[in-house]
């Protein structure tokens, strides 16, 4: 995601040196040069790297920038999720999110945290092959048994009796994240409007008619990073979607009869990947189904589809006793990103 951020905002800024618009001063005739539908992690950090050098307006249809999926993220800094492919951009990323410019943020957004990826015995050689891909490209992963994994998490069935601990996975503190970014944008002279929802655009002339429920706008460039939203602000452009499906995705906070760590790591099961072969999956295996692009409400107690199937989750981890779920949340996940030529970008990411 932040390698397709900063191609488009290469692009972008590439655009408006060749129609000759200036670093603080908006094309003649238009609103705005960039116009950002959305304001949530991807419109947010988009807008921050392009203000200054154009003229940008985002648009968001809810009373705040972060009320859907970058307002429920539990978002980690992890090196080997997504796979071999991957990790070296989280790498990169890593100076970033650790000690930003002070001007950007004086706190660093990372807070420890571990991750710890577990198998069975037949699952043996799966975590070998996962510790000996990993380590090869410099990322320090550790084989651990069973008694080792007890002491990260307690009560640990004695069928997970092959493990590997990443000790520099870390929680990524997203709402600081998301607010330097608004912060960001804002000093450079980008433009928030909330409770602004997107309707309809057409492109005419060299630029996007965009109707709002707050007024129509008149923009060169117009970006789509509606979230679960973005192949219906894409259709309602005229543009082709891409197929993001939006998908429920179910976190759930186990309520256990004993005292635990606060510092317990993201276990991961290493079967449950989306690339084959490496872990990306919380274990057990999370509810996601196909789902509409709505609003994405907080629930108590209603964090999956009936008590029996939590119970049945958390068992097969631990063999602690857990009542009940403390709390729960829904959210909507993205199936797919995107990038448009021709005027119109998508710029749609996952929130977890």
């Amino acid at each position: 995601m932040a390698g397709t951020r900063a191609a488009i905002a290469r692009l972008l800024r590439r655009a408006g040196r060749a129609i000759g618009s200036n670093a603080m001063t908006q094309t003649l005739g238009f609103d705005c040069d960039v116009l950002i539908v959305g304001a949530g992690i991807a419109g947010a950090s988009l807008a921050a790297e392009l203000a200054g050098h154009r003229a940008v307006r985002i648009i968001e249809a809810e009373d705040n920038p972060a009320r859907q999926s970058t307002g429920r993220s539990a978002a980690f800094w992890h090196e080997t999720y997504g796979g071999p492919l991957v990790q070296p951009l989280t790498i990169a990323a890593r100076p970033v999110f650790e000690t930003p410019d002070p001007d950007f943020s004086e706190i660093s957004f990372l807070s420890p945290r571990c991750a710890l990826t577990i198998g069975t015995a037949d699952e043996a050689g799966k975590v070998a092959d996962f510790i000996t891909t990993f380590s090869a490209q410099g990322v320090d992963v550790r084989a651990v048994d069973h008694a080792a994994m007890m002491a990260y998490v307690p009560g640990l069935r004695p069928e997970w009796s092959h493990g590997a601990v990443e000790p520099a996975c870390s929680d990524i503190d997203v709402a600081a994240l998301h607010a330097a970014f608004h912060r960001k944008a804002k000093r450079g002279g980008a433009e928030l409007a909330l409770r602004s929802a997107f309707r309809s655009a057409v492109w005419r002339d060299g630029g996007w008619d965009v109707d709002t429920t707050t007024g129509p706008l008149r923009v060169r460039t117009l970006v789509n990073a509606g979230g679960g939203w973005a192949d219906g602000i894409a259709e309602r452009s005229a543009v082709k979607p891409i197929g993001v499906q939006p998908y429920q995705r179910t976190i759930a906070q186990l309520r256990l009869a004993v005292p635990t760590p606060a510092n317990l790591p993201l276990t991961i099961h290493v079967a449950l990947s989306r690339v084959p072969g490496f872990a990306a999956s919380v274990a057990p295996k999370p509810r996601r189904s196909r789902h509409h692009d709505c609003d994405a409400r907080f629930h108590v107690g209603r964090c999956m589809d009936g008590s029996g199937e939590l119970d049945r989750t958390g068992r097969q981890l631990h063999h602690l006793r857990h009542p009940g779920a403390a709390a729960g949340d829904r959210g909507v996940r993205r199936g797919r990103d995107g990038v448009r030529p021709c005027g119109a970008f998508g710029i749609s990411g996952a929130g977890n």
